[in-house]
């Protein structure tokens, strides 16, 4: 039972890591919040639909901001990240027949 509750903590624990670098590789200006200006950037970089940011902010964004706190982005992505993405946003995703130009964000364990 210990051990259990050990491995289960530990394994939240490095989830929040991968969402909390993955946030931070997102918030350039470093101010808490991901912008839709932000994410519209990366997703230009990505080569994904740069409509997706628009999307994304408006379906995460629950204070109506226009911008994404990490508890926002956490509750947004945590499936993605769940399900062993290891960081990539796979609720963006590229073109049909695209190749994205740069790769998302590594995770750094």
């Amino acid at each position: 039972q210990v051990r259990m509750d050990i491995d289960i903590d530990n394994e939240m624990f490095q989830r929040f890591l991968t969402m909390q670098d993955a946030f931070l590789k997102l918030d350039d200006d470093r101010d808490g919040f991901i912008s839709e200006a932000e994410l519209r950037a990366k997703c230009a970089e990505w080569n994904i639909p740069t409509s997706e940011a628009a999307r994304v902010i408006a379906e995460a964004d629950r204070d109506r901001k226009g911008s994404l706190n990490f508890d926002e982005f956490a509750k947004r992505f945590d499936g993605v990240f769940n399900r062993g993405s290891r960081g990539a946003l796979t609720g963006l995703a590229p073109a049909p027949g695209s190749r994205p130009r740069t790769s998302p964000p590594a995770v750094h364990n």
